[in-house]
Order: C-alpha cells, then sequence, then structure tokens
C-alpha cells in the first residue's frame, strides 16, 4: 500500500513537471513572437534615425539582444533541469514495481 502511494505522489509530481514543461514552452513561444516583433518594428521604422537618438537606440538593441540570450539559456537550462527531475521521478516509479 505504502509502495502504491509513494508511486501515485512521484506520477502525479511528474505530470505536474509535465504540465510546467508545457508553460516554459509556451512562456518561451511569447517570447519569441515579442521578439520578431520588435526585429520588424526596429526595421521598419528606426532605419533613418542618426545622431543621439540612433546611438541610444542602437544601445538599447544591443541590451535587449543580449536579454534574448539570457532568455534562451535560462530557457534551455530550465528544460533540461524540468526533464532530469522528471526523469529522476520516473525511475523512482520503475523502482517501486
Amino acid at each position: 500500500m505504502e509502495r502504491e502511494l509513494k508511486r501515485s505522489k512521484y506520477l502525479a509530481e511528474a505530470a505536474a513537471l509535465t504540465n510546467n514543461l508545457e508553460n516554459v514552452r509556451e512562456a518561451l513561444i511569447e517570447f519569441e513572437d515579442s521578439a520578431g516583433l520588435f526585429r520588424h518594428t526596429n526595421q521598419t521604422y528606426s532605419s533613418e534615425w542618426s545622431g543621439k537618438t540612433r546611438q541610444a537606440y542602437d544601445s538599447l538593441v544591443e541590451e535587449l539582444n543580449q536579454t534574448e540570450q539570457i532568455v534562451y539559456d535560462v530557457h534551455r537550462d530550465l528544460m533540461a533541469e524540468i526533464n532530469s527531475e522528471i526523469d529522476r521521478l520516473f525511475e523512482k516509479v520503475r523502482e517501486l514495481k
């Protein structure tokens, strides 16, 4: 009975983490959509800017590009950690059979 309770607990935790994986994927898709919209707007409206306005804008764009890379790195690491934890939970379930 105790083994079955533990199995159920591990399976529920794995299911919750699987839902989290989907939420993280969806968040990245929304982020990518926003980044794409920014790139399009950037190409459309900023090409004629010059002087201090252009320098300030380019500085902001560079900062946004760096932040975008950080988001992708965090996403990759988070997905890997969640997948590792799901694998660990399923291993515990297999051990309880």
